[in-house]
This record gives C-alpha cells, structure tokens and sequence, in this order.
C-alpha cells in the first residue's frame, strides 16, 4: 500500500485507529510504547491531549467512532460473500462513502484547528504504520 493510500485509509478510519486503537492490534512501532502503556495506547494518550476536546465533542466522537466502526465491518461482512473484481470495486465504493461520510461528521464535531492536529496525528499514525511494517533485509532487528 502506497502512503498516500494508507493515508486515506487512515483518514476515513482514523478515528476507530487513533481512538480505540489500545483494543486490538496496534498501529504504533513495538518500541513507541509510553510508562509501560499497551502499544498503541501512546496514540489514544496523545490524540486527546493534542486536540483538547471538550466533554461533549469526546462523546460525540466516541459515537462517531464506534457508529463508523459498525458500519465497516457490516460492509466488510456484505462484501465477504462470492468475491470478484466487481465486489472489489462495491467494496471500494462503500468504504469511500464511508470515508467521506466520517470525514463531513468529523468536521461538525471538531474546529477547523482540532481538524487540521487531527491530520497531523494522521500523518504521524501513517509514518508509524510505514516505519513497523517497512521491509527489513535478512536478520535485521525489528
């Protein structure tokens, strides 16, 4: 995946990978975690303190989160059935509307200012994401 695709990946997703990302696989190099913080945690830390939202924007984003987060995986399971180049173009399509969707409710959540240190987190999310997975030669530590 090239890093202006996962960039967009990430935008459209960012929320559920910023936010939630503690639970589950973590986005964040093995050796970025924080005061013994699980991996990944460091970003949930570091998103809330960089955008300083207010109690209500927290809430709301936390349902924007997990809405969004429902929505991908009932989209994934639609499209998991009988795969072919025409569900992965419909597969596509629905996850950019998704994106999009994510996108227009993010921006009446938060100010034009928290939207642009949410690109930036973004930005450095990707770097991370490029940096653990980016290949190693032979016998290279990870």
């Amino acid at each position: 995946m090239t890093r202006g695709r996962a960039l967009g990946v990430l935008r459209g997703a960012g929320a559920a990978v910023l936010l939630a990302c503690a639970g589950g696989a973590s986005a964040a190099p093995p050796d970025s975690t924080a005061g013994g913080q699980q991996p990944g945690r460091h970003w949930v830390t570091r998103t809330q303190a960089r955008l300083v939202l207010e109690p209500a924007q927290q809430r709301e984003l936390r349902l924007l989160v997990d809405e969004n987060s429902i929505r991908m995986r009932q989209i994934q399971a639609s499209h998991a059935v009988n795969p072919s180049p025409e569900r992965d173009r419909q597969l596509r399509a629905a996850i950019n509307r998704l994106q999009r969707d994510f996108r227009e409710d993010l921006g009446r959540i938060l100010s034009a200012g928290q939207l642009a240190e949410w690109d930036a987190l973004l930005e450095e999310l990707v770097g991370a994401v490029h940096l653990r997975y980016a290949a190693r030669p032979v016998g290279a530590a990870p």
